[in-house]
């Protein structure tokens, strides 16, 4: 399952990333920032909303986010075990 705004936890401290000078943040991330938009400055100690678009965190600033994601899978068929593992 996505991981989005749509699940119970999004917005629970538990279940946020936190985030660094330099990271960008991609668009529906909910976050403290000064505009929803490309122009807002993240963890800047603005409101919290839902991003637009893509933000990056500015030189000395880090907070907690909300990131949307789509969970990692990959599963590749194979007739026998790796290193002949049984």
């Amino acid at each position: 399952t996505d991981w989005t705004s749509a699940n119970t936890n999004f917005l629970t401290s538990e279940y946020r990333f936190f985030v660094q000078e330099g990271m960008d943040l991609p668009t529906g991330t909910r976050v403290e920032t000064s505009a929803t938009g490309a122009g807002g400055v993240p963890c800047s100690g603005g409101t919290e909303r839902t991003t637009t678009a893509t933000q990056t965190v500015s030189p000395g600033g880090d907070c907690l986010a909300s990131i949307p994601y789509y969970p990692a899978t990959f599963w590749h068929w194979r007739a026998t075990c790796p290193g002949g593992a049984t």
